[in-house]
């Protein structure tokens, strides 16, 4: 059956010689695995530009519950991006946003207020013009929230970064999503607070596993 939903690209895998499998986060169905044929070859319905990482789509897709592979069968951009595949700093805190999300969000059935949450998220990385060095860390501090892993105290949290770290990880709840701009880390700090907060993940989520675009977030703030 035809259904017609939103989804965010989480990322994508070769499947073949012309095709790929896209993990989407769609807001009626929460996380499904779609194989689109011919993506890669010049002859395809769909480019595979369309499929990078936070791209907000409108879908059509046959929808049928308990199949591995599900399929596409229309899909628009919902939200053009004006920043996020031009600015190297942004297009990594992409890259490493659908990663997590491809790690920690598993769940097969449309959770509307998170899928809400990180469509706004990815609107807001797009625009922001100061600070976006910070915002994945307000993103996955504020994420916990829908994950049922927010830290109910500070100790929580401190536990997992560095006890010389001159400022706290627990203390990014104290900024919105929209205000990466009010922190002033240095590169140091801001990758032993991401490291901590991946941490944390790890320890509440099991079988997150590793997350590989974390050395290349890393590279991009040496």
């Amino acid at each position: 059956m035809l259904y017609k939903t939103k989804g965010i690209v989480l990322n994508s895998f070769k499947y073949g010689d012309s095709s790929v499998v896209v993990h989407i986060y769609t807001r009626d169905f929460g996380r499904q695995a779609y194989l689109v044929n011919g993506v890669r070859g010049k002859t395809g319905k769909f480019r595979f530009n369309n499929f990078q990482p936070l791209t907000i789509l409108d879908l059509q897709v046959d929808h049928k519950p308990m199949r591995e592979l599900q399929r596409l069968r229309e899909l628009h951009i919902a939200q053009p991006f004006y920043h996020i595949y031009t600015n190297i700093v942004k297009n990594t805190i992409a890259l490493f946003i659908g990663e997590v999300l491809y790690r920690c969000v598993n769940d097969t059935e449309g959770n509307k207020p998170m899928f809400d949450y990180i469509e706004s998220a990815v609107q807001v990385l797009d625009i922001c013009s100061d600070g976006y060095a910070n915002f994945h860390l307000l993103f996955l501090i504020h994420f916990t929230r829908f994950l049922g892993i927010f830290p109910e105290n500070s100790n929580e949290l401190d536990n997992f970064q560095p006890v010389d770290a001159s400022f706290k990880v627990h203390s990014l709840i104290n900024f919105a999503l929209n205000e990466p701009y009010k922190l002033f880390l240095s590169n140091t700090l801001r990758v032993q607070l991401v490291i901590a907060l991946i941490d944390y993940y790890r320890y509440h989520l099991e079988g997150m596993g590793k997350i590989n675009s974390l050395e290349v977030l890393h590279e991009v703030f040496a």
